[in-house]
């Protein structure tokens, strides 16, 4: 489990992105400006690890390279492809973005957004508007090619050749959107308009018509030597067409603005489309009964060949297109039809476009229209259902209005409710969007001060589990005597806390336990930050006051499951939450007995030891409660206790549950903390025990047997852990349930580094002398060599002896072991000379069981023993 405290995450981790290995290494490209944004190099780039020009050996390389590529790119294009005006405008950079991207533009680059580049390209939109009329009209109505040169039909394709002409040369330094990154680099703005947008826009900059005329030798006034030829060659014009890829951009803009009401945009597109395709196929009918010489077998016999041959230009277009908006409907009068099968062929195919044409425009203007009936739909439907539900189980009226009034509210403010908006954000984007609006309403609760202290995670945890509730006017959010389940923080509007006892009473003035008026009512008003609801969301107590909203009002509810869940994670704010809450009780229970005499009776009652069973009394309990507490003083009178009201006991019983849940809550707190401590210290996560003891964390805090993080150490035999305790003030010679120590840790697991440092910080075993003898003794009966030098150098007392005064070298001489004799006596420097409870030395004891070595050993160590003794003695 996780905390806060300690340098702990207090939430989820964070979560790393690791490449693919088959990937190629990311390294930022020079031609984006954010430089956190990855690139993929191309083939022959610089290779980002070793800097040098590199190229694949083998073709197999250069596809996997390829294909790498490929997908990055189409993971990428699934969020950057909200629309085609995107590569200019930009739709996922923010405002404040754009602004810097303005200033860190290189030399010579046009940004998309600066504003006279917007007039350009709205200039090259209106180009292309005018392109989609006329060049059809010119190829019907107007001789091959440019001429007449002068005219002023020619002039205006002059302008508008001229205009794309340039447009082609800003291009190239035009900075564009891609990926979500605006690329400035000139070599790829130029690689990037050459692969298609550049012939596009060359190709219809070019007078194709004029050069294939002045190429057959029909340009100009020698059309006339081969009209029909020469009108044929005019088709060319057609290409012209290409640059109207604008007007699409243009319109996919307007859709995704909200400056323009989407109906509006999608009723003039359609409307603009309309008049584009009828104008098409009404220069196309003119340009087949031109080309059959206006004759009997074309269209327009029915209107009379030699009228319709000398009528005026105007009169011909306008006839023109009402053969073709009737054909475009498939209305089809009859007055006017084809006439000859290419006329017939043509109208067959214009019917089968014009069938799907008109189901995408029915369908466009349909979908708009139906989705706001659908939405009234909806709406109408819930409200059947209310009238239903309340006519079935007969609910009052005045509770009917109200929840009409509660389904309208809810269905004008559903579409722009945080979980409808924020749904489709990322976590980041929807953390910062509910800080900004909430974060200081938390901050804020003026009234409990409930959540000063507690971390900036725990409360972006809040907030994201938190849902904002919408009440109208005189609705009672909780009502007294209600177990509440959410807690509850005003975010605006006014509310009214009030008790149901203090409603008849219109000075607002309460009387103290003597009877005394003290002023200040038990009604007040909830604002912005203000939090009601709390002492039974965390106690589960009945509510004590009832709370209405005296306007429309906003509220922040966190439900007590959600919040449990968060508390779990983050226990140092929650933890801070509850001694918050603890404080704003106190008070609050001061303020049910106001005065000097209500102090005193409160004091009186929290120490009394019939007051606990306030804590665990219900409603039917209370009385009894209460008669428990009517004490007689020493005068004879009824104690004050007695004359405790029902919401006094209610606002005791409150305070002793909340001081419960706090003192629970700060012990199991305290017990994880304590573990996390500790297993930090028995893995040797010197860092996570820094962290700890930073926080001024108890150094010696123990488990349930009493085992420090020393001693965890000592048995891992961490030594730079076990130098960081020491340092930090732990106990050395601190005791487990079992009488271990750190030392015995350490000397028991043979961590003799961690012996030196003990013995340097004063360590020792503290092993009383009939305990430390039996070890001895042990140690050498058992052969644990090893483990007796350990004892010895931690400085156990080898001659202590046990309940018959037999010291381990009294055992080491009975069992003839020599080797554990020469241990005590040379490392131990235990005393040959030592008598048992019978009065023997461990030579008696050698020379009882025949151990000859033991024997001479023991007898040298005597000799030497009184040697020292006498020459360490006194001169007489």
């Amino acid at each position: 489990m996780s905390s806060e405290g300690g340098g702990g995450t207090g939430g989820a981790a964070d979560s790393t992105f690791k490449p693919s290995p088959a990937l190629p290494p990311i390294k930022p490209s020079p031609s984006v400006h954010d430089g956190h944004a990855p690139h993929w190099p191309a083939v022959g780039s610089r290779n980002s690890c070793t800097g040098w020009m590199e190229r694949p050996s083998v073709a197999g390389s250069s596809r996997s390279l390829r294909r790498a590529q490929g997908i990055q790119r189409q993971r990428a294009s699934v969020v950057t492809t909200t629309s085609l005006a995107d590569r200019f405008y930009g739709f996922n950079a923010t405002i404040s973005r754009k602004e810097r991207e303005r200033r860190e533009l290189p030399h010579g680059i046009i940004h998309p957004n600066s504003l006279w580049y917007q007039v350009w390209w709205h200039t090259t939109v209106l180009v292309a508007a005018i392109t989609a009329f006329l060049q059809p009209y010119y190829i019907a109505f107007a001789p091959p090619g440019l001429y007449p040169y002068a005219s002023a039909g020619s002039i205006l394709v002059y302008i508008m050749m001229l205009l794309i002409a340039m447009d082609i040369a800003i291009n190239f330094r035009v900075a564009r959107y891609k990926e979500g990154q605006l690329v400035t680099s000139k070599r790829q703005l130029a690689m990037d308009y050459l692969r298609l947008y550049f012939w596009v826009d060359l190709l219809s900059a070019l007078p194709l018509d004029e050069i294939a005329l002045a190429i057959a030798g029909l340009n100009g006034p020698d059309y006339t030597r081969n009209p029909a030829l020469a009108y044929y060659l005019s088709l060319l014009r057609l290409v012209a067409l290409l640059r109207c890829y604008r007007l699409g951009w243009f319109f996919s803009f307007l859709t995704y603005s909200l400056a323009t009401p989407l109906l509006l945009v999608t009723l003039l597109r359609n409307v603009l489309m309309t008049f584009y395709i009828a104008n098409f196929e009404a220069c196309l009918f003119y340009y087949l009964a031109r080309q059959g010489g206006f004759s009997e077998d074309t269209w327009v016999e029915a209107l009379g060949t030699d009228w319709f041959a000398g009528t005026s230009t105007a009169a011909q277009y306008i006839y023109s297109l009402y053969f073709a908006t009737i054909t475009l409907a498939t209305v089809g009068y009859g007055d006017i039809h084809a006439y000859s099968p290419v006329e017939a062929g043509f109208v067959v195919v214009i019917v089968f476009f014009n069938i799907f044409y008109f189901a995408y425009l029915i369908g466009s203007v349909t979908l708009l229209v139906v989705k706001g009936d659908e939405r009234v739909g909806k709406y109408r439907e819930q409200m059947q259902h209310l009238t239903s539900y309340a006519e079935l189980n007969d609910l009052p009226q005045e509770l009917r209005g109200s929840m009409l009034s509660h389904l309208k509210l809810h269905f004008n403010n559903a579409q722009r409710a945080d979980e409808t908006v924020l749904g489709a954000y990322p976590s980041t984007i929807r953390r910062r969007v509910l800080r900004y609006l909430y974060l200081d309403v938390l901050q804020a609760s003026r009234s409990s001060h409930l959540f000063d202290g507690a971390r900036q995670r725990f409360l972006d945890a809040l907030l994201a589990a938190a849902r904002v509730e919408v009440y109208l006017p005189n609705e009672e959010l909780v009502s007294e005597g209600d177990g509440v389940s959410e807690l509850f923080i005003v975010v605006s509007g006014r509310l009214s806390s009030y008790r149901v006892s203090s409603l008849f009473n219109q000075e607002d003035v309460v009387l103290d336990l003597n009877n005394a008026s003290v002023r200040g009512g038990r009604t007040h008003f909830l604002k912005e930050g203000d939090v009601f609801g709390a002492i039974s969301f965390f106690t589960g107590a009945e509510q004590m006051e009832t709370v209405s909203s005296l306007g429309v009002v906003r509220v922040l509810a966190i439900h007590r499951s959600a919040y449990e869940s968060i508390a779990e994670r983050f226990q140092d704010s929650a933890r801070a939450v509850l001694e918050n809450l603890l404080r704003y009780t106190q008070q609050v229970t001061r303020d049910e007995f106001p005065g000097a005499a209500g102090s005193e009776v409160l004091s009186s009652v929290l120490v009394s030891t019939a007051a606990s069973k306030l804590q665990f009394s219900g409603a039917g309990a209370a009385a009894d409660a209460a008669a428990s507490l009517a004490m007689t003083g020493a005068d004879g009178l009824p104690s004050p206790h007695s004359r405790m009201t029902g919401r006094q006991q209610q606002a005791v019983a409150n305070l002793l549950r909340v001081q419960a849940v706090v003192a629970h809550f700060v012990a199991k707190h305290d017990e994880d903390r304590i573990t996390e401590f500790l297993y930090a210290a028995s893995r040797g996560d010197n860092s996570r025990l820094r962290a700890f003891l930073e926080q001024g964390f108890e150094v010696d805090s123990a488990d349930y047997d009493g085992r420090t993080a020393l001693m965890l150490a000592c048995v891992k035999g961490f030594r730079e852990t076990v130098q960081l305790l020491l340092e930090a003030g732990a106990s050395v010679n601190a005791r487990d349930s079992f009488g271990g120590t750190a030392m015995w840790e350490a000397c028991q697991r043979g961590q003799d580094d961690c012996i030196d440092l003990l013995l340097q910080h004063n360590g020792s075993l503290c092993k009383e002398g009939g305990e430390e003898a039996s070890l001895l003794c042990n140690c050498v009966f058992g052969g644990e060599f090893g483990l007796l030098r350990r004892l010895l150098r931690a400085g156990a007392h080898v001659d202590q002896g046990d309940y018959d005064l037999r010291t381990a070298l009294h055992i080491a001489a009975a069992e003839a072991n020599l080797p554990a004799v020469e241990l005590l006596v040379n490392v131990g420097h235990a005393n040959p000379l030592v008598r048992d409870r019978w009065g023997n030395t461990p030579l008696d004891e050698a020379r009882r069981v025949g151990a000859a070595p033991v024997c001479a050993f023991l007898e040298q160590a005597q000799q030497q023993g009184l040697a020292a003794e006498g020459s360490s003695s006194p001169e007489s």
